[in-house]
């Protein structure tokens, strides 16, 4: 500034020496020729007035040739170093073609260059791949072309390859070298600095310091950096210290949401136009990365879209497919390594390799969940995760719902708050490569270890949800459960931490699964991989995720049924598969029938349901006989009364298909029994704590009295008697909600069955209501609440005058089968509505 103030001044006192020189020769030529009458004597006096006006513009140009004119966002200087008027342009990368998006971080970028001399430095921020550096070239060639500013970028190689690192010596070499091109660069790195802040005194310029891991050096230059030049600074890193010290400004680089499909369809030439949800998924498994995203757009020339997406799903996986280009600036397995190579410590190297074997893909984990997973306290895993965070190698954020279910005093404890609302999680492709690090003998010991705590953990919080839900329920390990919640009260408040058992499932059910294949795989599988994978069956089947089900137990099969296995493991894996296939019947028999009696039962599902539950029986009644450790013998006997309820549901379940004429009967039976062996096991156990199996044990068994009613209306009075209780229970409210939603929407529809029987017809389709309402409302099972409002239509329908009524009951149970994909309920739904509304 003081430059063009002197520049300015120069001019003007030049201009006004130019006009009084002037001035005076035209004065003095006036008075001469009126003094003179020689021609002679007026030439001469002409002459030397040209003579002086000559020499006053000779000293005028040389005046202004000693004033450098430099045209930098319209302003001047005096270096007399400078050799060009035009502004320097010093890229790191030339800009990418087909820029999209990233408005905000281009607003943020141009305001806070507005600030002029007033603007901290700015810090760049984001992870390998995410396109920092392109937007960095993207904006800054638009601002050299629009402001004439001089742009100097350097790559400083914090992240890459160890030779390729650079110091802010080197950058300011090239600078240099562009700002006096053809002249001689001192070596000496304090002559180099002091040459260059010397030349950039008064210009206006936008300094780019790109790829930064190491800042201590740039720290001791910036106070030293002049004022007239805006210093940007791109990183892997958090770079907290600049902030902190500085005050340096954050512009946080993220992926690419929505615009990921836009950038590869234009990278691609539009091709993606007509296949949407092709390109929806090539963006997945990019995770909206730029760089992935571009690799896969070049990798897919002149090859099919369809070919290209399952290279990305094969087994090689997707960084195998994006690392084919002979490249390493491209190879996405080499640019995430040289982050990881970069991470400052042991520990720090350790957890990233353990995100590869948890959480699960796509899934986040507690915080607690992690300090199991690395073996350390809470304070240190969050210390070690801020370490990898700080590198951009995994996210972490708060669960804003999880406060409202701390218990008091927890939310003044900082551990242990973020021990509950802390969810730590990564994108895919990080996840891969973490996996691939940890794959191998290498690291062996240590994903073995890893795995068995936090397998632990899972069981534990698994048995505390099903006991949250189901109190004392004799498939609970509750030895398990009271040392668990000694040990490790922050881990119950974890679990407890979600809205109810069902809620906490659908937070952890992928990290579950995930945990019971990885136990299971292991060579040789940990011990723990049998009672992991049977523990969740409850809540599988509830969420019908019979699938995930059978996965789980069957990669547990090898070490379920190993020669020197543990027998109650193999008992529990036997009766969870028996219960499997009971379901499947259960599942059957649930759906509505067709009104001729054509009922047909799967016989395969039945004789594996009883193979697997009888051997289960046997193996449960040797331990429960046996000297074992008391623990063992009360899961023993456990199992002995939950196996033959099973049993008796089996055959209560044969009774209504109808394929033993003895069927009702036996199944009676079978209850009896299994009802005496629960006498057995509560002996030292209060039956209060029992209720909700007992609600659950006593509507199965009031259906089997309904089925003998059929013959013996005598045993119908059983029937509601057992019924009765079991909606009782149900509908108590417990927190405001029903105990058992599920066996209060069934229990009202045999209650609606049972009043079928008596010819109530009114009252049952009472029942059927109140079943529908519970299936729609507190379940929100479709398919539970369009048969019961099916059955609903029935009982109307034998009521004179109801038939408008029956009519609208009917066309919403079909139009709820048919928007849930049971059209052939639906079929046999419309059937039963036309026995009561005959087509005229």
């Amino acid at each position: 500034m003081a430059v063009q103030r002197r520049a300015l001044w120069l001019t003007l006192a030049v201009t006004g020496t130019t006009f009084v020189v002037v001035g005076l020769a035209a004065l003095a030529v006036f008075v001469y020729r009126q003094q003179l009458d020689d021609a002679d004597q007026y030439s001469s006096v002409v002459g030397a007035a040209a003579a002086a006006l000559t020499l006053a513009g000779t000293v005028i140009f040389w005046l202004f040739r000693r004033i450098p004119v430099k045209h930098v966002a319209g302003s001047a200087s005096n270096n007399s170093e400078s050799t060009s008027a035009e502004p320097v342009l010093c890229r790191t990368e030339l800009p990418p073609t087909h820029f999209v998006g990233r408005q905000h971080e281009l607003d943020q970028l141009e305001g806070w260059f507005a600030e002029g001399d007033a603007a901290p430095p700015l810090l760049v921020l984001g992870e390998a791949g995410v396109g920092k550096s392109g937007l960095l070239a993207y904006w800054s060639d638009r601002l050299h072309r629009r402001l004439a500013v001089n742009v100097l970028g350097f790559n400083l190689g914090g992240f890459g390859q160890p030779g390729s690192r650079k110091n802010v010596s080197d950058a300011f070499g090239e600078w240099l070298a562009h700002l006096r091109p053809g002249k001689p660069i001192p070596q000496d790195p304090t002559a180099r600095r002091v040459r260059l802040l010397h030349m950039l005194r008064d210009r206006r310029c936008l300094l780019i310091f790109d790829n930064v891991n190491d800042y201590t050096e740039l720290r001791a230059v910036l106070p030293a950096i002049p004022k007239t030049c805006s210093v940007v600074i791109s990183s892997r890193r958090e770079l907290r210290g600049l902030r902190a010290v500085e005050g340096a400004r954050t512009v946080h680089v993220g992926r690419l949401g929505e615009d990921a499909t836009r950038l590869l369809d234009a990278v691609m030439g539009g091709r993606l136009a007509g296949n949407p949800e092709i390109a929806k998924k090539l963006s997945a498994y990019c995770a909206g990365l730029p760089l992935a995203l571009r690799v896969v757009a070049e990798t897919a020339r002149d090859r099919r879209l369809d070919e290209v997406l399952a290279e990305l799903t094969n087994k090689a996986g997707a960084l195998t497919a994006m690392s084919r280009l002979g490249d390493e600036l491209s190879d996405i397995r080499v640019v995430l390594s040289w982050s990881y190579d970069a991470l400052p410590s042991d520990a720090a190297r350790q957890a990233f390799r353990l995100l590869g074997v948890f959480p699960a893909k796509g899934s986040t984990a507690s915080l607690h969940a992690m300090a199991a997973l690395l073996g350390l306290d809470v304070a240190s895993t969050r210390d070690v995760l801020d370490v990898v965070r700080s590198y951009h190698l995994l996210e972490w954020a708060y669960d804003p719902s999880v406060e409202r279910h701390l218990v008091d005093g927890v939310r003044d404890n900082v551990d242990q708050t973020s021990a509950l609302a802390l969810r730590i999680g990564r994108h895919d492709l990080l996840h891969s490569f973490a996996a691939e690090l940890a794959a191998g003998s290498t690291f062996a010991e240590e994903i073995r270890d890893a795995l068995t705590r936090v397998s632990e953990l899972y069981h534990n919080e698994v048995n505390e949800v099903f006991d949250w839900q189901n109190r004392d329920n004799l498939m609970v390990d509750l030895d398990m459960r009271d040392a668990w919640r000694t040990a490790d009260p922050i881990g119950v408040q974890v679990t407890r931490s979600a809205a109810g058992p069902f809620q906490w499932f659908e937070r952890e059910r992928t990290n579950f699964v995930a945990l019971v294949i990885q136990a299971a795989a292991l060579t040789p599988p940990l011990p723990i991989t049998t009672r992991l994978a049977c523990s969740a069956f409850y809540f599988l089947e509830a969420a019908r995720s019979f699938e995930e089900w059978d996965r789980v137990e069957m990669a547990a099969s090898p070490h379920a049924q190993a020669r020197d296995g543990d027998r109650l493991d193999l008992a529990r894996w036997l009766r969870n598969r028996g219960r499997r296939h009971l379901v499947t019947l259960l599942e059957h028999s649930e759906r509505l029938q067709p009104s001729d009696g054509g009922r047909t039962m799967p016989t395969e599902a039945a004789a594996k349901a009883r193979r697997y539950l009888e051997h289960s029986l046997r193996l449960y009644r040797q331990e429960s006989t046996g000297a074992g450790q008391p623990d063992r013998q009360r899961r023993a006997v456990a199992g002995v009364a939950t196996t033959m309820r099973e049993l008796a549901d089996l055959c209560r379940l044969e009774a209504e298909f109808g394929t033993d004429p003895k069927g009702p009967a036996e199944a009676v039976a079978a209850y009896k029994a299994a009802r005496a062996a629960f006498g057995d096991y509560t002996v030292n156990i209060s039956t209060e704590s029992q209720e909700n199996w007992i609600a659950s044990f006593e509507l199965a068994f009031g259906v089997a009295y309904l089925l003998v009613g059929v013959d013996e209306p005598a045993a119908l009075t059983d029937a509601g008697h057992l019924i009765n209780r079991s909606i009782a229970y149900a509908e108590t409210l417990d927190d405001g909600r029903s105990r058992s939603s599920r066996l209060k929407a069934f229990g009202w529809r045999r209650h609606g069955d049972l009043q079928q029987a008596h010819g109530n017809h009114e009252d049952a389709a009472g029942s059927y209501a109140t079943s529908a309402t519970a299936f729609d409302e507190e379940v929100s099972d479709p398919l539970g609440c369009a048969r019961s409002l099916a059955y609903q239509g029935r009982a109307l329908g034998l009521l004179q005058g109801h038939e408008d009524a029956a009519a609208r009951v009917f066309a919403r149970a079909i139009r709820l089968f048919q928007d849930n994909g049971a059209g052939d309920e639906a079929a046999i739904a419309a059937d039963w509505a036309r026995t009561v509304n005959p087509p005229h």
